[in-house]
């Protein structure tokens, strides 16, 4: 019999840890009785705010947000998992745009972006074909965001088909545009999104304002602001004469 077990050796101790942790949870009744009490909650359908101050500010199309926000067990990734969440029961529906934003850092016409789609090139990476940032060379570049999470040098293939079928529109939003819409969101419905959330929120107002006001436009807000606030209350001041 051939196959095995790999563990990091920088990891073996943690690994051994979670195992005798998992052992004595696997036989604690209070700790069922506390894992099935979160049933109710896990899973359950999210709500859709009306975001009246936003809608007015834009001028534009009426704006609701999906409040994913208030799940703080979903994951936010920079492959676009998310993203497809949100648009897959709409991709058959061609009356629904499709419009996502992904991380352009300083700008995509630096070397200190994220934007695999928008600034990327068909390429190679774990095996398999899709955007990536590359140098002349074609070796894969380092990404560069203001805080973790979009910060990964490729994308779900996807959203790399809805690029090459023109079902979606994939615009680059920077760190700068990200704080403008973080902090639009906050001081206009008290709702304190993740950065990443931020990025969709900042292009989402823009092209709400070019809609009439008897369109709708919803806004996914996947995740909350609990490991950004670190990061938005050091890089705020120094960004913010770029704010609009």
């Amino acid at each position: 019999m051939f196959g095995g077990f790999y563990n990091a050796e920088a990891l073996y101790e943690s690994v051994l840890e979670l195992k005798k942790t998992y052992v004595v949870c696997k036989n604690d009744t209070v700790f069922w009785e506390e894992l099935y009490s979160f049933y109710p909650y896990v899973g359950r359908l999210t709500p859709m705010h009306f975001a009246e101050h936003l809608t007015e500010k834009c001028g534009g199309a009426k704006i609701y947000l999906k409040r994913e926000d208030l799940c703080h067990t979903m994951a936010c990734a920079g492959g676009g998992g998310n993203t497809i969440g949100m648009f897959h029961p709409f991709i058959k529906n061609k009356s629904v745009r499709l419009v996502s934003a992904e991380a352009a850092g300083d700008g995509v016409d630096t070397s200190r972006n994220s934007a695999t789609i928008s600034a990327g090139a068909p390429g190679v990476f774990h095996g398999a074909k899709m955007y990536l940032l590359q140098d002349k060379k074609g070796q894969v570049m380092k990404t560069r965001y203001i805080v973790a999470g979009l910060n990964y040098p490729d994308v779900a293939p996807e959203n790399l088909w809805l690029k090459s079928t023109d079902r979606a529109e994939h615009h680059a939003v920077t760190d700068a545009q990200a704080l403008e819409g973080f902090c639009c969101l906050a001081e206009l419905e008290d709702i304190i999104p993740s950065l990443k959330a931020s990025h969709t929120v900042c292009q989402a107002m823009q092209v709400a304002s070019v809609m009439t006001s008897d369109e709708l436009l919803v806004i996914y807000v996947s995740g909350n602001d609990d490991k950004d606030l670190d990061t938005i209350a050091e890089v705020l001041p120094a960004i913010d004469p770029q704010i609009e």
